[in-house]
């Protein structure tokens, strides 16, 4: 009975030890996790790995693009800015502060309209109309300065000023086309271009129908606008001897061609735009042909070959103090940097850039 009992025990004891084994082996295994799994006790987290420097390159240059939208919209301002015409307004009247922290240069412009109204200078009012109308402009309000246009382009044309006519007729076709309104712009440079004839400006001639042939490939008729380029603009151009514009009428055409898609022909045409410029020493005229020379390269993947040209364009626009072109350079340079695996210099043109449009912006502000 005594030797039973042992047994029993021993048998009891040999169990418990195999049991508390197998619990330690289970426990100390380590297990995956599992995402089904919900227990007591907070969720697990897990951290994505941390970006890489290429990674982080790369999302910064997104961010670039899809902030640029007011940056490009002041830039077109601007070159809207530059084909306006003024006529002769003099400085605002003394009585009017001249300080655009204190009044808007709008605001400026109205109280010199009064001004003039109220001593019945009216050449004053309808020169200070215009300039108003161009702010209008600027700011999209095309019915506003529609308005200012067309009130002042009658009264010079009861007077006769053909020279200030002019300048309120080119506004009107600018105007038309920003607006859109394509066909009424194509009146106004019919009816410019019958008052060069008029007056043998053949330069200005050559200029209207340049403005033609843009409208024409606006409207998708490429082939109409390489006619009005080469049969009507590029020989009263090149008669005038005019070479700035003329290298504009070739980078124009090389435009068209680029937006037909006809790549290879809009290089060559390109090229020989940088060619005249250097020929006839247009600085200006040969920046911004080697920045479209190369932003085509970098269009059609050719951004290792696009590098040299937006180099040499920029030495260019910093010569001559381009800002609206030098900031696109440095946004096109540092695209092909980084499409090319080159990020160091990729960051280097983001930095170059944003400087550039943070001044450029704050420049157009206080303007």
């Amino acid at each position: 009975m005594k030797n039973g009992l042992w047994v029993y025990c021993l048998i009891l004891l040999l169990s418990l030890s195999a049991f508390e084994s197998k619990g330690q082996t289970k426990f100390s295994q380590p297990s995956n996790y599992n995402e089904q799994f919900s227990g007591i006790g907070p969720k697990v987290y897990i951290l994505p790995p941390p970006k890489t420097k290429i990674e982080i390159i790369q999302g910064q240059y997104s961010a670039k693009k899809k902030e640029q939208s007011e940056l490009l919209s002041l830039i077109e301002r601007q070159q809207l800015f530059e084909r306006l015409k003024k006529v002769d307004n003099g400085e605002l009247p003394f009585k009017i502060t001249k300080d655009t922290s204190v009044v808007s240069r709008e605001e400026q412009v109205t109280a010199a309209i009064n001004y003039y109204n109220q001593i019945n200078n009216l050449d004053s009012v309808w020169a200070w109309q215009n300039h108003l109308g161009i702010i209008k402009l600027l700011k999209g309000d095309h019915d506003s300065a529609r308005e200012l246009f067309l009130e002042v382009t009658i009264e010079y044309e009861l007077l006769g000023d053909n020279r200030k006519n002019v300048a309120i007729l080119n506004n009107l076709a600018i105007l038309e086309n920003d607006a859109g309104n394509l066909t009424n712009s194509l009146r106004y440079y019919d009816k410019l271009i019958a008052i060069a004839k008029a007056n043998k400006d053949i330069l200005a001639e050559g200029l209207y129908t340049l403005a033609i042939a843009n409208i024409e490939a606006k409207l998708g008729n490429y082939q109409a606008a390489h006619n009005v380029v080469l049969t009507r603009s590029f020989p009263l151009l090149q008669k005038s001897k005019s070479y700035p514009d003329i290298v504009d009428a070739l980078n124009t055409l090389a435009l068209i061609k680029e937006n037909e898609e006809k790549f290879v022909e809009a290089k060559w045409i390109y090229l020989q735009a940088a060619d005249v410029a250097t020929m006839h020493k247009d600085e200006k005229g040969l920046a911004e042909s080697l920045f479209k020379i190369a932003e085509l390269k970098n269009k059609i993947g050719d951004g290792a070959l696009a590098i040299d040209d937006y180099k040499h364009a920029k030495e260019l626009a910093i010569k001559h103090q381009m800002e609206a072109l030098l900031i696109e350079i440095e946004d096109g340079i540092g695209d092909a940097y980084l499409n090319t695996g080159k990020y160091t210099e990729a960051a280097l043109a983001l930095n170059s850039y944003n400087i550039l449009k943070v001044e450029f912006i704050n420049k157009q502000i206080l303007m």
